[in-house]
């Protein structure tokens, strides 16, 4: 490892990199913004890829010559990882926890911890924004920065990334509808969050995909988790068969004719009125839903426990919401569409949130993701 400051910044950005052929482009990216932060890449590969560990041996070389020519330091390690345990997760995490170890070694636990990919872009503004909302938000633990794929407009046929980031937004949006007040994006290349939270939930875990979920899920239980629309990050649209979901995932099966859809609104209206009548003595219109729900999962007896361990009505629904959080909301719904409500077309969600949040509906993939983006700096 070659560590090349040991001052205090306030911001400290974290990146993974697997055989990243646009590492540099990112790393340059960041040269065009301004004020104090480091930099901290970490090269991985996989034991059996030897293509990928040579990737990384001459770009080990490379971001020396490179480090030189930039005005912030730029630190660098690299990992060869087992097959069996290598992943994103494993990266994230090893990378993450010796920037703490770093900052804690020069007794600096007051910074940001931010996470980026080595094929992203970013604005002028991205470091100066991202220390600006935390120093403005002095209550928040973490945030979710705003990203948009880049897509252009004059495209007749909606591009295959377009459609995955509707799905996320539509997916976000219902989440709010609902009334869950963790209804915020869980992407890893476009968060970030303090040290001491980062080491209050126990660190980035060390899964191979997902990782950026489960770690936001968790910060989000500390409350006042925030968002970040001054600046924007925007992710590649790369394939990629090396994890189980998410979006390099999601672009292969396209590739392979995969057709992208999304949860069925009428999810949310069931969860929706879960969440009104056990909550607020709401009239419970489903049942049958609710029960099969129950059966899967006991969730009511969770809600008796819940009840008799809380005093007033802000407890139970803080309880309540860090009960059936995000991870167990997920299988919720995952459990409803197995059971009644099968994926939607993409363009068919959209009227039926639009229909249920009062605003215009038009056809069309660029006024879709466009109206959602907005809608997601609207809330």
């Amino acid at each position: 490892m070659k560590v090349t400051s040991k001052k205090a910044a306030p911001l400290y950005i974290c990146i993974p990199a697997y055989h990243e052929t646009e590492l540099e482009k990112a790393l340059m990216d960041l040269a065009s913004n301004e004020g104090e932060f480091e930099v901290w890449v970490h090269l991985n590969s996989l034991e059996s890829d030897q293509e990928a560990q040579l990737f990384n041996a001459s770009q080990y070389e490379a971001l020396q010559g490179l480090s030189k020519q930039l005005h912030y330091p730029l630190n660098v390690i690299h990992s060869v990882f087992s097959d069996k345990e290598g992943g994103v997760g494993l990266a994230r995490k090893i990378l993450m926890d010796t920037v703490v170890d770093h900052c804690t070694a020069i007794n600096h636990t007051d910074c940001i911890l931010a996470c980026l990919d080595g094929d992203c872009r970013v604005n002028e503004n991205y470091t100066q924004e991202i220390i600006r909302h935390f120093s403005k938000n002095k209550d928040t633990p973490a945030c979710s920065i705003n990203f948009e794929h880049p897509v252009a407009p004059s495209e007749n046929i909606e591009p295959p990334i377009a459609a995955y980031e509707s799905h996320l937004r539509l997916y976000r949006q219902h989440l709010r509808f609902m009334g869950h007040p963790y209804a915020f994006h869980t992407v890893g290349s476009s968060m970030a969050c303090r040290l001491t939270a980062y080491v209050k939930q126990g660190g980035m875990n060390t899964k191979k995909a997902g990782e950026d979920f489960y770690f936001l899920n968790k910060l989000m239980h500390l409350g006042g988790f925030s968002e970040c629309f001054e600046t924007t990050v925007y992710p590649s649209a790369r394939i990629s068969t090396r994890v189980p979901f998410g979006t390099g995932r999601a672009m292969e099966e396209v590739k392979q004719g995969k057709v992208l859809d999304t949860y069925h609104s009428a999810i949310f209206d069931v969860l929706k009125n879960w969440v009104d009548s056990t909550l607020f003595g709401g009239k419970l219109k489903y049942q049958e839903e609710l029960n099969h729900l129950d059966a899967l999962f006991g969730w009511k007896k969770d809600w008796e426990v819940i009840q008799q361990n809380t005093a007033c009505e802000d407890q139970r629904v803080k309880r309540f919401f860090q009960k059936f959080d995000l991870f167990h909301t997920m299988k919720f719904i995952h459990a409803l569409r197995d059971y009644k409500y099968p994926n939607q077309n993409l363009d068919e969600a959209f009227q039926k949130l639009c229909i249920k949040m009062s605003i215009n509906y038009k056809k069309g993939w660029y006024y879709r993701l466009s109206c959602l983006r907005d809608l997601d700096k609207s809330s």
